[in-house]
């Protein structure tokens, strides 16, 4: 079959889409439409009339194998990214709930004793390994930029803590260490913005100096007595030991002299009802503190609580908190 010159130029530039259109598919490129619209103009100009079939079965045959393929990458991604939120979600709430029979109080040493090796403390600096990381904030806020260093708040020794604390639950080797963003008192989901971290390291190391980047504890957003005519503020709070003191979980205390404790009841200052049993343990509570400069509005209190299903496997990356104030 003898081809003339017009012929022979539509078949070299239907060779060419179609190879076009093969590197497009097998790459995955998103440019292969471009091929498919150039072979389905090319069919609308072509003289040939076999040129012009095949051209089409060409570009109908790209177009659909384009679009299974870009549909199975599409799923694919949402899938891994659907995947990846789903592991990074705080999980709110445990399965299960637990009666707790004790609570522990965190008292403070006045005057401070043991303050060279306490084995508990309040404030000041941490004991970290040296492989575990300061924490930082994740999502900026009114008052405190992203990535910004949080404050370290406590350190538990875990071995002195009761084998009916939190009925039984939680880890009784290494150290709890509390850190979180002491400059927004009251602000929302501050647990989601990576404002409150709670670590469970095996072993302390010496004391860890913040970040040179950390701010001060204090941001001028709500009324304190201790930083209102002071300058500077301080990045760190003073540093007390605490002896742990177990107690009966009878309720949550109704006078003012609400303590830092662990697990139990909460000492809510609004007189929120709780019940007897609880899926979300109260791994922590901090309390406004003279001695520490800690001040979070009237009579104002922070709450840590942990899903109880968390808090079987030591798991303290979805932590809830939030404050409370008069």
């Amino acid at each position: 079959m003898k081809l003339n010159l017009t012929e022979t130029i539509d078949l070299i530039l239907t060779l060419s889409l179609t190879v076009l259109v093969t590197i497009c598919l097998l790459l995955k490129r998103p440019w292969g439409v471009v091929a498919v619209l150039a072979s389905i103009v090319f069919a609308f100009v072509s003289s040939s009339p076999l040129n012009l079939v095949f051209v089409w079965c060409v570009a109908l045959f790209a177009a659909a194998a384009w679009v299974t393929i870009f549909r199975k990458s599409y799923h694919a991604k949402r899938q891994a990214i659907e995947s990846q939120t789903q592991s990074q979600s705080p999980k709110r709430t445990g399965s299960t709930k637990i009666a707790e029979p004790i609570r522990v109080l965190l008292q403070k040493r006045v005057p401070i004793r043991d303050s060279t090796n306490p084995r508990s403390w309040l404030g000041g600096l941490p004991r970290l390994p040296e492989d575990v990381v300061w924490p930082r904030r994740r999502i900026a806020s009114d008052e405190t930029p992203e990535n910004a260093p949080l404050h370290f708040m406590a350190q538990i020794n875990c071995a002195d803590l009761p084998d009916d604390l939190w009925a039984g639950l939680g880890p009784r080797e290494g150290w709890l260490v509390f850190f979180m963003d002491a400059r927004d008192p009251g602000v929302e989901d501050i647990e989601e913005q990576g404002g409150v971290r709670v670590l469970h390291v095996p072993s302390i190391g010496p004391k860890r100096q913040p970040p040179d980047d950390i701010l001060p504890v204090w941001s001028g957003n709500y009324s304190s007595a201790y930083f209102d005519n002071k300058q500077p503020v301080p990045s760190v709070f003073p540093e007390f030991p605490v002896d742990i003191t177990v107690v009966s979980n009878t309720g949550p205390r109704t006078e003012l002299d609400i303590p830092h404790a662990m697990g139990g009841y909460r000492d809510d200052v609004q007189d929120e009802e709780q019940d007897d049993t609880t899926s979300n343990p109260l791994l922590m509570q901090l309390y406004g503190d003279d001695d520490l400069l800690w001040s979070w509005g009237s009579a104002g209190i922070w709450f840590f609580m942990v899903p109880v299903d968390d808090l079987a496997e030591s798991n303290f990356e979805n932590i809830t908190a939030w404050h409370q104030c008069q």
